[in-house]
């Protein structure tokens, strides 16, 4: 074969050749995009959770407490308000008063089973867990349980409370699981008729800053009341006084 016509040959395999290249080689608008990893958003519920076991599993805590008592007498509305404090040591001793107008006050201690408690009257007898606030299911002791055994928890957004960044969340409660912890505890439950709660948890420990907590229920007499207490949580697992 002459060798012009060689060289001919040879320029087109070579041009077949870097074309079928070029046009297999990937091009930018042929590439597929690798979507970028984002974190999961976690739930009300899975903060409040982690935020609830956090809690349980403080060796102590303290905390301050208002409240208002919502009734009526010969027809006219009362706004009693409250305040106190208390603590809390692992395993089971707890303390709470509250202090309120016309000398009214309740206090309680908790150690184990042993419960000591008084109120304007002076000692109380045969006092439970379940005693220590102005209205049946209203005790600080109770409250704090209604945060432990919440059942549904909703983002009400993102906020400060006292300079710390939180989540504020709003939250049901497990009335049965409540019930449960004990006989008082029970009677209480059948005599609340709505509970609504509200925590701020601190964004970057996971702990509780803050509980309210509106509770509904029926008096002795018959009329429906309402307590509005709130609890701040302070010192977790910092020694206490009792």
């Amino acid at each position: 074969m002459p060798i012009r016509q060689v060289m001919s040959t040879a320029i087109v395999l070579l041009s077949l050749v870097l074309g079928l290249a070029v046009s297999c080689a990937p091009t930018s608008s042929t590439r597929t995009p690798i979507p970028s990893q984002k974190t999961p958003t976690p739930s009300a519920k899975s903060i409040l959770s982690e935020a609830v076991e956090k809690l349980k599993a403080a060796r102590s805590y303290r905390f301050e407490t208002t409240a208002t008592h919502k009734w009526v007498f010969e027809g006219k509305e009362q706004n009693w308000e409250f305040q106190g404090d208390g603590a809390f040591i692992s395993p089971n001793r707890f303390r709470s008063q509250l202090e309120g107008p016309a000398d009214t006050f309740f206090s309680v201690e908790i150690n184990g089973d042993k419960v000591k408690a008084g109120d304007a009257r002076g000692d109380v007898p045969d006092a439970t867990t379940a005693f220590g606030g102005p209205g049946f299911g209203t005790a600080p002791y109770t409250v704090i349980a209604y945060l432990k055994n919440f059942k549904e928890a909703t983002d009400q957004g993102a906020t400060s409370l006292s300079g710390v960044q939180v989540h504020k969340l709003g939250f049901s409660i497990d009335k049965a699981s409540v019930s449960a912890l004990g006989a008082a505890h029970a009677q209480d439950m059948e005599r609340v008729t709505s509970v609504q709660g509200t925590v701020w948890v601190d964004k970057t420990e996971r702990i509780i800053n803050q509980e309210s907590v509106k509770v509904e229920f029926f008096s002795r007499s018959g009329q429906k009341e309402t307590v509005t207490t709130t609890i701040r949580f302070l010192d977790f697992n910092k020694p206490v006084e009792f």
